[in-house]
């Protein structure tokens, strides 16, 4: 009986110990009543060598809208030679075309013709004839837009009346000047024609 009283005594302490919460530390509780700290991440500042390749790469696609800018306002200005033959006893006497084929209208052109080369074979022989004029000839128009042409004319050298000589070959030079924006005072630096324009003659 003892025995037995015993080992009941001893099962009932247990299951109170079990029962049995032990209380919070003060420190565990402080520690559990605190906010959880916010992590802050610092950002960097970006190395020397990753701020210029920034900066290189700003500076190349400003280059790049520039050039293209640039190139579609380039002024493309030319001037064709005439088509129709040119008439011996009046080689000059023919139309030349100024053509703007760039994007933009240009302004305040001036075309200025020169006789490069002119041969010419004598019809007759007189003891005294008059010879050819030789002249200045300019073509001036206000605006010229983008996609048209003007023609004019290049007589800088004429032949008088009943003349006693005819040409057999004759060309002339063409220096363009214009301005490509109007508000601006400043004009475009004078073009001359790479290669003259030999006319084409009729036959005589």
């Amino acid at each position: 009986m003892s025995k037995a009283s015993g080992q009941g005594r001893r099962r009932k302490n247990k299951a109170n110990c079990l029962n049995k919460t032990l209380p919070l530390a003060p420190e565990s509780k402080a520690q559990s009543s605190r906010p959880s700290p916010i992590q802050q991440t610092v950002q960097r500042p970006d190395p020397p060598r990753r701020r210029v390749l920034k900066l290189g790469g700003s500076l190349f696609l400003a280059a790049l809208s520039v050039g293209g800018f640039a190139m579609m306002a380039w002024p493309n200005v030319h001037v064709l030679p005439p088509t129709d033959p040119a008439d011996p006893l009046q080689p000059y006497a023919v139309e030349f075309s100024i053509q703007n084929s760039g994007t933009l209208p240009i302004y305040d052109v001036e075309v200025q013709c020169i006789p490069y080369r002119f041969r010419a074979k004598v019809k007759r022989s007189e003891k005294t004839a008059p010879g050819p004029a030789v002249g200045n000839r300019r073509f001036i128009a206000d605006t010229i837009p983008s996609g048209e042409s003007r023609r004019f004319l290049c007589d800088v050298i004429k032949l008088p009346q009943d003349s006693v000589i005819s040409a057999i070959y004759a060309d002339a030079v063409t220096l363009v000047r214009f301005r490509p924006i109007s508000v601006i005072p400043l004009s475009w630096p004078v073009k001359t024609q790479a290669s003259s324009f030999p006319l084409n003659l009729a036959e005589n």
